[in-house]
């Protein structure tokens, strides 16, 4: 099937050019975090609303929704603009979530996310207007110079706002690793890690069914594989078995932190003497319990324990 290109700017012209396929899928849902982002990175977008909507509906006629489809978009409101919300709630969205995290400016400080009250309020004020039915706002407990006095007046002002919903999180990082629930992709850290990734853009990579695949990281060649209907895939790798396993044992260091022994290559008690440094200092501990070596997120607030020897299961 040739693919549909717009007359438009070069970015909106790549946006929605790429060849489809005929098969398809009825979608329930569709949660696409940071479109206005994207929206906002194609040369003359408020110009040319027409070519994003073109593709929008490039991609409905492929993957057809469902009758009862909510469909939701995730919004900075750093970024976003009035045209850009009233364009995705002409194109069927009903439902915005916006990223506050905390309306303190020391906080946004140092968090590197400035956003006044009065943005957000305006911002607000927008998704009411364009019509959007349910609005949400996504607030962060735990961050740098937060205080209970300080979250106080944030909530405050967000109860002011009346929102139809907040969503409160605590600051992921530490408690999603402590709970054992932090992963991590290409993409950086995550707490619902997918069963496989699909890179699509120019130098993406892929990790499906045990493989690494990249694209091709220039625009050309990218391109030109595309408009030729050909996967712009220039290498790839299939994982071993010990390369799953190395795999895994990287991610439990990274995220959860810690290494189960069930995930060491090789004799667990040879790999644990490189840990004894890590021990002796207080940053990692055996846990007979679990089993498995602990690496301290508190760096060194517990009590120095001995490397104790033990045999994998």
């Amino acid at each position: 099937m040739p693919s549909d290109e717009f007359i438009a700017p070069k970015r909106s012209r790549l946006y929605a050019s790429a060849r489809t396929t005929d098969g398809g899928v009825a979608l329930e849902e569709m949660n696409q975090a940071g479109v206005p982002d994207v929206l906002s990175e194609i040369d003359g977008f408020e110009r040319h609303a027409p070519e994003p909507t073109r593709a929008f509906h490039m991609f409905l006629r492929r993957f057809p929704f469902a009758d009862d489809i909510e469909l939701s978009v995730e919004a900075d409101p750093r970024l976003v603009t009035r045209e850009q919300l009233r364009t995705l709630r002409t194109l069927g969205f009903t439902r915005t979530s916006f990223g506050v995290q905390d309306l303190e400016p020391d906080v946004q400080e140092a968090i590197n996310r400035l956003q006044p009250v009065e943005l957000v309020q305006e911002v607000h004020a927008n998704a009411r207007a364009a019509g959007f039915r349910e609005i949400n706002l996504d607030l962060v407990y735990g961050l740098l110079r937060q205080t209970l006095e300080s979250f106080a007046r944030t909530l405050e002002q967000v109860i002011a706002l009346a929102p139809d919903r907040v969503a409160c999180f605590g600051y992921a990082h530490i408690p999603a690793q402590r709970e054992g629930q932090l992963h991590r992709d290409f993409m950086g850290y995550t707490t619902m890690p997918g069963r496989h990734l699909v890179g699509v853009g120019m130098s993406a990579i892929s990790d499906v069914a045990g493989a690494f695949a990249q694209n091709q990281p220039g625009l050309t060649g990218w391109r030109e594989r595309v408009s030729e209907g050909r996967l712009p895939t220039i290498r790839g790798h299939g994982r071993s078995d010990e390369d799953r396993m190395r795999h895994n044992a990287i991610l439990h260091l990274l995220c959860n932190p810690g290494l189960p022994y069930h995930a060491v290559l090789g004799d667990v008690n040879e790999v644990l003497t490189h840990f004894v440094p890590s021990v002796e200092d207080g940053l990692a501990r055996c846990e007979s319990a679990t089993p498995r070596l602990a690496l301290d997120p508190d760096l060194g607030a517990h009590p120095q324990r001995p490397l104790t020897p033990l045999h994998r299961e």
